[in-house]
């Protein structure tokens, strides 16, 4: 079981699913954005791009993250040695 903090949920509903939705924009308009470039760079590539920030973001949120023993054990309804 995972305890998510609230400015984490915040990131993993909101965040997340923008760079999925950018993605598939991306994707979807791969011709109009090679041709806003001039033949530089693709909505393919793109697409990409934006994929890997999901990763980048899950990591540093990550390590960003309190360990809160006593709330997971809370949530979890594990008795402590002092209960």
């Amino acid at each position: 079981m995972f305890v998510i903090s609230s400015s984490h949920a915040y990131i993993l509903n909101n965040f997340f699913p923008g760079f999925y939705l950018l993605a598939k924009v991306l994707e979807a308009t791969d011709e109009v954005i090679y041709g806003w470039t001039h033949h530089i760079v693709s909505g393919h590539t793109l697409k990409h791009l934006a994929a890997a920030m999901v990763p980048v973001f899950l990591t540093f949120m990550l390590a960003k993250r309190d360990v809160e023993p006593e709330r997971y054990l809370r949530v979890c309804n594990i008795k402590t040695a002092h209960n």
